[in-house]
């Protein structure tokens, strides 16, 4: 509600920037998933030591998985709550595969990278038949983005035009493919085994994936 518009704004206004702290959140705090899952396992390895920490924000803590709790470099704080306001306010880097809430601004020398979260072979945006400017907030978070990754020339078109930013949007966009498929492309037999183990499928059973997505309200 209001108060926590407030105090977010007081926060930008007051907090100075945390040079080393990165911010990540997916599919609205409901997981640890997708790219930005995959970026922090990178940057985790990467920054390993330098005194860098990994902020993920979420709906439950419940969510943290036992491998990231306890560990001096990864904290987990609860949407809503006053460190994610000041963690959001504050962090010089912000990852997210969807959208921060609508009174998020981000303020100068913070760093946005939007990943969204799949390659748009449905109607998406204004091309949505739901209710008058459902997708408001995306385009809001794609307005306040510094750069944004997109996974191909598709889905760069899909993202920008259905969006209604072109010409508006300030952020450098990379045609990089996605951290996540990288993830899985990159997997090992073993984990490959593994994942086969727990599922009951056998090694010489075919794998047909059927994965239906969201449709809008």
């Amino acid at each position: 509600g209001m108060r926590t518009v407030m105090r977010y704004n007081e926060y930008r206004e007051t907090l100075p920037i945390q040079e080393r702290t990165i911010v990540y959140q997916s599919f609205g705090g409901t997981a640890l998933s997708c790219n930005p899952l995959a970026l922090f396992m990178s940057a985790r390895k990467r920054f390993e030591g330098q005194g860098w920490l990994h902020v993920w924000i979420v709906n439950d803590l419940e969510l943290a998985p036992d491998e990231y709790r306890n560990l001096e470099d990864v904290v987990f704080v609860r949407t809503g709550s006053d460190l994610h306001l000041r963690y959001l306010a504050s962090a010089k880097y912000l990852v997210n595969n969807a959208t921060f809430p609508p009174w998020f601004i981000r303020r100068e020398g913070q760093k946005y990278l939007n990943t969204w979260h799949g390659t748009p072979l449905k109607t998406l945006g204004r091309d949505m038949r739901g209710r008058f400017l459902e997708h408001k907030t995306f385009t809001r978070n794609l307005l306040h983005s510094t750069h944004v990754i997109s996974p191909n020339p598709h889905t760069t078109e899909v993202l920008t035009r259905t969006n209604e930013t072109q010409g508006l949007l300030t952020a450098r966009v990379a045609e990089t493919g996605y951290p996540r498929i990288d993830l899985t492309m990159n997997a090992t037999d073993r984990e490959v085994a593994a994942l086969r183990t727990r599922l009951g499928i056998k090694p010489t059973d075919e794998v047909v994936l059927y994965a239906p997505t969201w449709r809008g309200e």
